[in-house]
């Protein structure tokens, strides 16, 4: 969010017991990113046309998705009207 986001932009985190699991969200009122490239930002190297011009290696939202996965976590992109809404979800203990 700090990276893609202007100035002013809101920015909260959350953390929350939900069903016995850990889930953290953060959410922003940046630009947001489209429905239909919200799997793709998940792959290594992988930057939307509009930072594309940007420094930056599109590596951020794939690093996430590793260590989430290390974690059995999962990671969902979301809309936040406007912005992002990005929720990982930890399992409970077994």
């Amino acid at each position: 969010s700090l990276r893609h986001c202007p100035p002013g932009t809101l920015i909260t985190v959350a953390l929350e017991s939900v069903s016995g699991a850990a889930v953290v969200s953060i959410k922003d009122s940046g630009p947001g990113i489209p429905a239909s490239e919200r799997e793709r930002v998940f792959r290594r190297l992988y930057r939307l046309e509009k930072s594309r011009t940007t420094p930056g290696n599109g590596l951020g939202l794939s690093l996430v998705a590793a260590i989430a996965a290390l974690h059995d976590a999962n990671v969902d992109l979301g809309d936040n009207n406007p912005g992002l809404a990005v929720r990982v979800r930890f399992p409970g203990p077994s």
